[in-house]
């Protein structure tokens, strides 16, 4: 992949951030909104219908959802994929941060912005997405 990214490549993305920095042991894809829980497609529907990609399984605990924000600029000065992802888990449980992974290794994340585009003022698609954890970095995943 370059950092022209389709579609399917951020549901990609977003999958293997779901198996290696959630953890999540994923079973089931689901593939209609209409199949999530209630409070979980109030969080998807206006994402989907912005042309948000999304993903979501069952998992042995439940449903497990995620979304992401493709920032290609910044993937492209960061030499990284960064997304802004945020995933819901059930019952009542939403997260949304700042991460990256290089191509090679789409299991290893480095969530928090990074520090050279703090210092540059480079790309985050917009002020509503940035991080408010203060750029800490912290490698998550597994190769």
């Amino acid at each position: 992949m370059g950092f022209d990214l389709s579609r399917s490549d951020v549901e990609y993305l977003l999958e293997k951030f779901l198996r290696a920095a959630v953890g999540a042991d994923l079973q089931v894809p689901l593939k209609n909104i209409q199949d999530l829980p209630e409070r979980c497609r109030q969080h998807m529907q206006s994402e989907s219908l912005a042309g948000c990609p999304w993903t979501a399984w069952s998992t042995p605990n439940g449903t497990l959802a995620a979304w992401g924000h493709y920032d290609a600029l910044g993937s492209k000065q960061l030499n990284a994929y960064l997304i802004h992802v945020e995933w819901w888990q059930s019952p009542n449980d939403h997260h949304a941060l700042w991460c990256y992974c290089d191509a090679k290794w789409p299991t290893d994340w480095v969530v928090g912005r990074p520090e050279s585009m703090r210092a540059s003022g480079g790309s985050m698609l917009g002020t509503n997405l940035m991080p408010s954890f203060g750029g800490t970095h912290r490698a998550v995943g597994r190769r």
